[in-house]
């Protein structure tokens, strides 16, 4: 499923849609043409990419991130999408540097192997150094992981970790944004 159907968009009010994520600028809101040609847009690059959204109405939506005054009203999702409250009890987010030496790239990745080998998942971004190695360590307990990224789930950065953004959906884990693919 991929979220709602382009009728209950174009029931929103046009503050709703701009918090969508849909429109950038003010002037984006041109009337219901340019918005209906805008969310169709996104909803085909979704479907070309097979990009699923769970959106803030949704049930599925992280019911945590629910309380925030700025939540997005969209997660854009590759992969599996979680039963995040059921599995968020269970997360432990461990970030850090791009630039970590030897030793700590496998400290982080031995105590995230410890965390799956609890149950627990890791919830990082996908950027080199501390976030590449807490995945890598989950994965090999056999826990899925969660990757957070800054731009639109379509964008792998760092490039080089394309082979771990795969590995993640591949092993039951999710890439999200609140942004969506362009």
């Amino acid at each position: 499923e991929s979220g709602r159907d382009l009728t209950e968009l174009l029931e929103m009010d046009g503050n709703a849609i701009k918090r969508l994520g849909l429109l950038k600028r003010s002037r984006d809101f041109e009337g219901g043409k340019k918005l209906i040609d805008l969310a169709q847009q996104v909803i085909e690059r979704c479907q070309e990419l097979s990009i699923t959204w769970v959106d803030f109405y949704d049930k599925k939506y992280p019911s945590s991130l629910r309380q925030l005054f700025d939540a997005p009203l969209i997660l854009y999702c590759r992969g599996t999408v979680l039963p995040f409250d059921e599995i968020f009890m269970k997360c432990v987010a461990i970030v850090g540097t791009r630039k970590s030496d030897d030793f700590i790239n496998e400290y982080t990745k031995r105590f995230a192997l410890q965390i799956g080998a609890e149950g627990l998942h890791v919830v990082s971004g996908l950027a080199e150094g501390i976030d590449t190695f807490a995945h890598r360590g989950a994965l090999e307990a056999n826990v899925p992981t969660i990757s957070v990224l800054a731009g639109g789930v379509n964008h792998i950065y760092p490039y080089g970790n394309r082979d771990l953004y795969q590995l993640i959906i591949d092993e039951g884990g999710v890439i999200l944004s609140e942004h969506p693919p362009d």
